[in-house]
C-alpha cells in the first residue's frame, strides 16, 4: 500500500534556492517538451537522448520526465473517454424527459437543453473523430487567464508553471539515487543531485544540493508521545530498508513542499468474515454502522456523524473523517467482524439527477471510503465491497420497522447481508401490493424491489401507507 508524507524543505540558503529554481524550470520545460514529443509519436529512447542533450539533465531525471508526460497524456485520455461516456448520458437523460414530458410548454426549455449537451457531446467527440487531445495548458488555465488578462506578473506565471521536480526511487540504487533521504546528527537531509558537474579527482559527479527536510510528527506538549502516526519514524525505518521511494518537491508560496512516497508494508489479516460484518452505509453526514452474525442475523447498531462534515473546511472535514474512520474501525475490531462497504462510482452526471446532484455537492464520499479502506488494510481487518442497488429501499421495507432502525441503519444492514451474498426475496407484505405482472414473471429481486418501491410511492400519493412502511 502506497502512501505519501508530506514535508517541508527547510533553512534553505538563497545560493541553494537558486540551484533548485533552476533545476525545477527545466524539469518541468522537459516535461512539456516530453509531452509534445510523445503526441507526435516519437519513442522514449529518442526522447530521452534529445532531453538530456536539450537540457543537460542526467538519464534519471530525463527518464522521469518522460514518465510524467506518459501519465499526464494517459489521464488526458480518459478524461476524454469519461467526458464523451458523461455527456452521451446527460443527452440521452434530456431524450427521456422530452419523451415522458406530458406538459407541452416544458418542451422547448428541454429542446434548448438537448441542443446544448449536444453540442458539448460533439466538441469531445470531435477529439475521438481525429485520434487528437484536448490542449494541455500547464500552470493552469485560470492562471494562465489570469496572465492574459494582465493581472499576474510573467515572472509570477513562470513561477506556477515551472515549480516541480520529480524523482522516482530505485531498488537496484538502494533508495532514490537523484534525491536521496539521509540523517546525520539527528536531522534528516535531501540529497538533490543537479545538473551541474564537479570534479572528484578524474571522476566528475553532479553537484548536490543539501536540504535540511522536516517530516511530520505531533509529540504532545504534555506526555512526549507522538499523537496519531509518527510519519517521521515511518519514513526513516523505510529509508533503512534501501527499498525504493519517489520524492516530489513542490515550490508554493516561496516554500517547498516535499511529497515522500513510500510502500508501507501491511499487516496480516487478523480478523475475517466468518465471525460476522459490520455493514456501514455512508452519508453525507456520517457513517451508519449494523453489525450481522455469520448467519446474517441482526446483531446491534450504532451511528457516527458529525454535522460539520456538510460545511466544514477541507482541512476540518478531512480530520473529521479520520476521526469517523477510526470509530467504525474500533467498533469492527471489538466484536472482532470484517467490514462491508458500499462500491460506489459516483460520475459528473449533477444536471440529470437532482439527489445525486446534492450528494456530490455536499461531500466527498470517496474520502470516507478511502479511509475505510486504508485504516482497514492497516488494522488488519478484511474489507468486502459491495453493489449498493436499492440498499437503502430494502432496508426501508424490510428491516426498518422490525428492528427499530433509521433508514441509514437498515440500508447498512442491507450492505452487510450482501457480504455473505444473502438474496433479499420479498416479504408476503410487500408482495401482496406488486402488480400480477411482476408476481408472475422469473424478474431479478432488485427489479421486484423497484417496482414495490413504486407501488409503495403510488399508493401514499393516493393516502394509503402500506403496514411494512414506515412513515
Amino acid at each position: 500500500m502506497k502512501t505519501t508524507v508530506n514535508a517541508v524543505l527547510i533553512n534553505i540558503s538563497p545560493k541553494q534556492e537558486v540551484i533548485l529554481n533552476h533545476l525545477q524550470t527545466l524539469f518541468s520545460s522537459a516535461v512539456r517538451f516530453a509531452y509534445q514529443r510523445l503526441l507526435e509519436g516519437v519513442v522514449k529512447k529518442d526522447i530521452q537522448k534529445l532531453i538530456q542533450e536539450k537540457y543537460g539533465l542526467n538519464s534519471r531525471y530525463a527518464s522521469d520526465t518522460i514518465e510524467q508526460a506518459r501519465q499526464l497524456k494517459l489521464s488526458q485520455e480518459r478524461l476524454l473517454d469519461m467526458h464523451i461516456e458523461n455527456w452521451q448520458t446527460k443527452v440521452k437523460a434530456v431524450k427521456k424527459k422530452i419523451a415522458k414530458t406530458k406538459k407541452p410548454e416544458q418542451i422547448p426549455g428541454l429542446q434548448s437543453k438537448l441542443a446544448k449537451r449536444e453540442k458539448k457531446l460533439a466538441y469531445w467527440m470531435k477529439y475521438r473523430d481525429t485520434g487528437t487531445l484536448p490542449k494541455v495548458i500547464f500552470g493552469g488555465k485560470k492562471n494562465f487567464v489570469a496572465r492574459c488578462q494582465g493581472k499576474i506578473s510573467s515572472k509570477e506565471w513562470k513561477s506556477m508553471r515551472d515549480n516541480r521536480l520529480v524523482s522516482r526511487g530505485d531498488v537496484t540504487k538502494k533508495g532514490n539515487p537523484n534525491t536521496r533521504l539521509v540523517v546525520e546528527g539527528g536531522k534528516a537531509y535531501l540529497l538533490i543531485n543537479t545538473d551541474q558537474y564537479e570534479a572528484h579527482g578524474k571522476v566528475k559527479r553532479y553537484v548536490q544540493v543539501k536540504a535540511e527536510i522536516y517530516l511530520p510528527h505531533k509529540p504532545s506538549k504534555k506526555t512526549g508521545k507522538i499523537n496519531g502516526r509518527n510519519y517521521r519514524q515511518m519514513v526513516l525505518d523505510y529509508i533503512q530498508t534501501n527499498q525504493a521511494y519517489q520524492v516530489e518537491i513542490i515550490k508554493k508560496n516561496s516554500q517547498y513542499y516535499c511529497n515522500i512516497t513510500i510502500e508501507e508494508p501491511e499487516p496480516e489479516l487478523v480478523i475475517n468474515r466468518y465471525s460476522g460484518l459490520e455493514g456501514i452505509d455512508t452519508n453525507p453526514d456520517g457513517l451508519a454502522l449494523t453489525l450481522i452474525s455469520k448467519d446474517g442475523n441482526f446483531k446491534e447498531t450504532c451511528w457516527l456523524g458529525n454535522g460539520e462534515l456538510c460545511n466544514a473546511s477541507s482541512k476540518r472535514r478531512k480530520h473529521i473523517i479520520g476521526q469517523i474512520v477510526k470509530q467504525a474501525l474500533a467498533k469492527a475490531k471489538e466484536h472482532g467482524v470484517a467490514i462491508v462497504i458500499e462500491d460506489l462510482k459516483f460520475k459528473d452526471n449533477r444536471d440529470v439527477r437532482a439527489k445525486t446532484a446534492r450528494k456530490i455537492h455536499q461531500f466527498s464520499y470517496a474520502s470516507l471510503l478511502e479511509g475505510l479502506e486504508r485504516e482497514a488494510i492497516r488494522e488488519g481487518v478484511e474489507t468486502i465491497k459491495v453493489n449498493p442497488a436499492y440498499t437503502s429501499i430494502i432496508g426501508r421495507y424490510k428491516y426498518q420497522k422490525q428492528f427499530g432502525l433509521t433508514v441509514h441503519q437498515a440500508a447498512a444492514m442491507v450492505i452487510a447481508r450482501r457480504g455473505y451474498k444473502y438474496k433479499e426475496i420479498l416479504p408476503k407484505e410487500v408482495r401482496k401490493i406488486l402488480p400480477k405482472k411482476t408476481k408472475d414473471t422469473n424478474t431479478h429481486h432488485w427489479s421486484q424491489w423497484y417496482v414495490a418501491n413504486k407501488t409503495v410511492l403510488k399508493l401514499r400519493k393516493a393516502g394509503e401507507t402500506p403496514e411494512f412502511s414506515v412513515v
